[in-house]
C-alpha cells in the first residue's frame, strides 16, 4: 500500500454520514490503534474516547479556578465533551490536519 498525502491530488468533497452507534460493536484497549487494520477498511470511523475522573477534594472545585482543558489531535475533527455536554469543536484543513483544543 503507498501512503500518499492529504494536499498532493485528491479532489475532496463534503457529506453528511451518520456514524454507526456507540453501543454497536465496541471494545477498549490501552494505545492507539491503526486505523485501517482495526476497521478492516470498511469504515471512515475510529473514534478514540477517554474519561478524566475528578477527585472532589481537588482544590480548583474548591477555589473555582477552573483548570485548562488542552487536546493535540491529528484528525481532521475533534468534538469535546465535559460532563455530557458540547464543550466544542475544531476541524483541521488539507494544509493543516493537526488541531488543538483550549478552553477553560
Amino acid at each position: 500500500m503507498k501512503m500518499t498525502p492529504a494536499d498532493k491530488g485528491f479532489s475532496w468533497q463534503s457529506y453528511n454520514d451518520e456514524p454507526s452507534s456507540y453501543e454497536d460493536s465496541t471494545f477498549t484497549v490501552v494505545g492507539l490503534l491503526e486505523q485501517i487494520n482495526t476497521t478492516r477498511d470498511v469504515s471512515d470511523y475510529l473514534w478514540y474516547m477517554t474519561d478524566v475522573k475528578i477527585d472532589p477534594t481537588e482544590g480548583f472545585l474548591r477555589s473555582g479556578q477552573w483548570p485548562w482543558l488542552r487536546v493535540s489531535s491529528a484528525g481532521p475533527a475533534l468534538h469535546v465533551f465535559v460532563n455530557g455536554q458540547l464543550a466544542g469543536t475544531v476541524y483541521g484543513s488539507l494544509k493543516s490536519q493537526k488541531i488543538t483544543f483550549n478552553k477553560a
